[in-house]
């Protein structure tokens, strides 16, 4: 089969990987997964990304083909607990020993597999990380943040990034300075401004957890489409002469 659609790259930490309470699998035929070497029909747990639970893939590629009337495909590389200091471009793969999880994230996850969608790419970098840095200041991520899409700019091409505002801010504690960086990012025009995840709180989680129970799982896709169809797909009707 040969599909001619939306592509989407997807990174960050937990609740951009398979770290939800149920695994998602896609109702039709129209949505997919790459593996960095062949696509298949979407299904948790979605491959290269970890953790071996559900994700919102599946399901808000279900939402944007049915909207969109295309096929819909996700090559998802994010890494659970892994805070902006981690997909630090400069940070190399050792040599001397096997590479921890969340160890040389920009080399191990964004250098093998990006080049992989060419020739045409895809329509942007889905970004949902902050939990991990919800007390890390707001100067040290927002400089992480700068430098990391600035490279994987350089690196890669000009795709457009669109950054979920998340720092835990619904637990008791701080999340107050990951969350301002992710908002200068955003108005800085260095991202594009994605779905505030924060506003999903317990009631929406596993008990003691930031990773989403089955509804929190279906809420959170609808605010990710919410956010990818102001971007990107709400072209005004023509009107009549």
């Amino acid at each position: 089969r040969v599909g001619v659609g939306e592509v989407f790259l997807t990174a960050g930490q937990s609740n951009s990987a398979n770290w939800g309470a149920t695994r998602q699998v896609t109702t039709g035929r129209c949505v997919s997964a790459f593996d960095g070497q062949a696509w298949r029909s979407a299904r948790d747990p979605m491959p290269v990304c970890d953790g071996t639970g559900g994700s919102i893939w599946p399901l808000l590629g279900d939402i944007l083909a049915e909207t969109l009337a295309c096929p819909v495909g996700f090559l998802c590389v994010g890494v659970g607990g892994t805070s902006v200091a981690e997909w630090d471009p400069d940070v190399p793969v050792p040599v001397d020993r096997p590479p921890r999880v969340e160890e040389a994230l920009y080399r191990r996850r964004f250098v093998p597999y990006v080049p992989a969608l060419k020739p045409h790419g895809c329509r942007a970098l889905l970004w949902h990380q902050g939990e991990t840095d919800r007390e890390t200041s707001a100067e040290a991520c927002e400089a992480g943040l700068r430098k990391l899409i600035n490279r994987f700019r350089a690196d890669f091409g000009a795709m457009p990034w669109m950054m979920a505002k998340v720092g835990n801010a619904w637990c008791p504690g701080s999340g107050a300075g990951i969350r301002a960086a992710q908002e200068r990012i955003i108005r800085d025009g260095l991202a594009l401004r994605g779905p505030d995840t924060d506003i999903l709180g317990q009631a929406f989680r596993l008990p003691g957890s930031s990773h989403f129970t089955n509804h929190g799982l279906v809420v959170h896709a609808r605010l990710w489409f919410a956010c990818l169809y102001a971007a990107f797909f709400n072209e005004p009707f023509p009107t009549s002469a």
